[in-house]
């Protein structure tokens, strides 16, 4: 596999997902397969768009 020149933005933009992952677990109870939750649904699709875009726009 080749490694590729990732993006500064890109990698701070996966850690403060990571970051906000782990509080949303411990402190709001995020959880897979749980009830519904705007705000950790509105998150999980920012990060989707985030991905598709620094995917899309390296290649």
């Amino acid at each position: 596999m080749v490694a590729r020149n990732e993006s500064r933005t890109a990698t701070l933009l996966g850690v403060l997902a990571a970051a906000v992952a782990v509080v949303g677990y411990v402190v709001f109870g995020w959880r897979f397969g749980g009830d519904s939750n705007p705000v950790a649904l509105g998150f999980a699709l920012l990060a989707v768009v985030a991905a598709v875009y620094f995917t899309v726009r390296s290649d």
